[in-house]
């Protein structure tokens, strides 16, 4: 959930590097992700490494959710329909 605090964050930092830097930072924040989960697989870096970079994810997107207007509660209904999908192909 979005707070006050954070979004004021958010907002210094769209001011302070740029739209367009948000774009590259989402995509090393993911890269990153991905590369922490396959060190992870391979016992290389902790449960903890892999949850500093979920964590950068999460700032990341929190950024976009202000970008682009998205309220914790639309994007709540959406990861919703999203689950009831998901769950129809696990009990498939």
């Amino acid at each position: 959930m979005l707070t006050n605090e954070k979004i004021e964050i958010i907002i210094k930092a769209i001011q302070k590097f740029g739209v367009d830097h948000q774009y590259i930072q989402a995509g090393e924040e993911l890269g990153e992700l991905l590369t922490k989960l396959s060190q992870f697989k391979r016992g290389r870096v902790t449960r903890e490494d892999v949850m500093e970079e979920m964590a950068d994810v999460t700032i990341v997107l929190d950024c976009f959710k202000v970008l682009l207007s998205i309220s914790d509660e639309e994007l709540e209904q959406k990861i919703n329909s999203q689950y009831q999908k998901f769950k129809g192909q696990v009990d498939e």
